[in-house]
């Protein structure tokens, strides 16, 4: 098939959300095998595509308003929070033992 070049672009889905990687995301993939950051990274997709999707299975975080966590691997979570416009701010990837001091730290 021919692709028109004067055709409009498929639109993205409604529900899409943009990350926004910190530099503390980038700082803590460092301690995790390959395995684990490809995980990371899908789950980051599917959370981009429907922060609702029941796989993610997003909970808020106690402590930490507006905060929420996902389940990477059994003792594995990824940190975010949902930003304006559509955007949502990937924070840190962490062991679930560290959720608390993580919790203690990001309130200040």
């Amino acid at each position: 098939p021919t692709v028109d070049p004067d055709a409009e672009p498929t639109a993205a889905p409604a529900a899409w959300n943009m990350p926004i990687f910190s530099p503390e995301f980038y700082d803590s993939l460092r301690g995790f095998v390959r395995r684990i950051v490809r995980a990371t990274f899908e789950k980051i997709h599917r959370l981009c595509q429907d922060w609702r999707h029941p796989s993610l299975r997003a909970i808020p975080l106690e402590g930490l308003p507006e905060h929420f966590r996902i389940r990477i691997a059994m003792d594995i979570r990824l940190i975010y929070r949902p930003l304006d416009s559509g955007r949502l701010e990937i924070l840190s990837l962490i062991d679930r033992a560290d959720l608390q001091r993580y919790i203690r730290n990001a309130r200040g």
